[in-house]
C-alpha cells in the first residue's frame, strides 16, 4: 500500500494485468488498485500532467471498498454484482478467506461467451 504508484503500473505492463490486489505490511488486504484508477486519478485529473506522480503512493490512489465471494459462486451471479455495484472487478476467496483471485470483466466475457447462447421469444 505504501508502495510508490509507478511501481504498480510497472507491475501491470510487466504481468499484462489491470488490476493489483492491494496487502498491507502484515498481510492484510486493504483494497484494489486498477490501470483505470491509475490513469483517472493521474493523468486525466491533472489534464496531461504528470506532475507528481512519482510521489503518490498505492494508497492513494487505490479502492478500499472490495467485493469478494467464494470460488463456487455462480459467474451469472458474479456479473450481476459486478453491474450492480459498478465495479471492474471481484476478489474469489477460498476457505478462512484465502485469497485465490480475482475476476474481472474481461474473464466475464471470456466465460460468458463460451455459455450456450440464449433464445429470447417475443
Amino acid at each position: 500500500a505504501d508502495e510508490p504508484i509507478h511501481h504498480a503500473w510497472e507491475l501491470m505492463q510487466e504481468k499484462d494485468i489491470n488490476h493489483i490486489v492491494v496487502f498491507d505490511n502484515r498481510e492484510a488486504l486493504v483494497g484494489v488498485i486498477s490501470s483505470r484508477d491509475i490513469l483517472q486519478k493521474t493523468i486525466v485529473a491533472h489534464d496531461g500532467s504528470l506532475e507528481g506522480v512519482n510521489s503518490r503512493k498505492v494508497r492513494d490512489l487505490m479502492d478500499p471498498k472490495v467485493i469478494a465471494t467464494q470460488a463456487k459462486t455462480d459467474i451469472r451471479r458474479i456479473a450481476m454484482v459486478m453491474s450492480e455495484y459498478k465495479i471492474s472487478c471481484i476478489l474469489i476467496e477460498g476457505m478462512h478467506g484465502k485469497l485465490l483471485g480475482v475476476v474481472t470483466l474481461s474473464d466475464l466475457v471470456r466465460r460468458l461467451a463460451k455459455q450456450p447462447p440464449i433464445r429470447l421469444y417475443i
